[in-house]
């Protein structure tokens, strides 16, 4: 059982329009996390792909300057979203407790991750009247940066049963460490992330093994590649 998710993190569309076409190539569903409005929203839904929240809730964030702000910017967005992962998972009681309190229609959060942890399971959590489910992820991609001699060219380096959190700016970059991303910020000089250009990209792209490799051969050898729906019934 395996389910891919990517963190869209405010990547440029042509980023995110390459992950839905890979994912197109192997009619594999995924969950996208939004942060921001582009016109790939509407090809995400289009694909029949799961639609996610990604609130930013560390200080000085474009979403707001607390967490119902966040949400709620992020709903107009996505209004039909049942799942939240907060970027870099930034959560407390108190801080789920005011979002699913506020926002009912929120069913499910997916903030918590425990890297190489065999166990995928989804769990009740219940305080003072809101009741919501929170399942844990075990693979993503910039924890696997820091990994001792991960083999980018191998499905067996993940766990085999496993929930997956990929950046489309690392697909892009084909990465295997922070350096291609922070080189890339350096280069936009000030430039949002949004505006990175394939050109931007190219000369600082991994020619090796790297985490577009990863998800290309977690996409070919397709072992039992499931939709969210589908995750939540197998998790029941």
């Amino acid at each position: 059982m395996k389910h891919l998710t990517f963190d869209i993190d405010w990547a440029p569309q042509w980023c995110v329009e390459e992950t839905l076409e890979l994912l197109a190539r192997h009619n594999v569903k995924a969950t996208y996390f939004i942060t921001h409005d582009c016109p790939s929203l509407r090809h995400i839904r289009s694909e029949g792909h799961n639609l996610g929240l990604h609130p930013n809730l560390l200080p000085h964030s474009s979403h707001g300057t607390t967490p119902t702000e966040a949400i709620n910017f992020l709903l107009q967005l996505a209004p039909e979203a049942q799942v939240i992962r907060t970027h870099a998972l930034v959560q407390s009681s108190p801080i789920l407790y005011e979002i699913f309190k506020s926002f009912p229609q929120l069913k499910y959060d997916l903030s918590m991750l425990m890297y190489g942890f065999e166990h995928i399971g989804k769990f009740p959590w219940k305080y003072d009247g809101v009741n919501f489910e929170r399942i844990n992820y075990n693979w993503e991609d910039d924890c696997a940066f820091f990994e001792d001699a991960f083999d980018w060219d191998s499905v067996e380096s993940t766990p085999s049963t496993a929930i997956y959190d990929f950046h489309p700016i690392h697909v892009a970059l084909n990465a295997t460490s922070l350096r291609p991303y922070q080189d890339l910020k350096k280069a936009l000089d000030g430039k949002a992330l949004t505006q990175a250009t394939r050109s931007d990209v190219l000369p600082l792209k991994n020619k090796q093994a790297g985490t577009r490799t990863l998800l290309s051969r977690l996409l070919e050898e397709n072992q039992n590649l499931i939709s969210f729906e589908e995750l939540l019934k197998e998790l029941k």
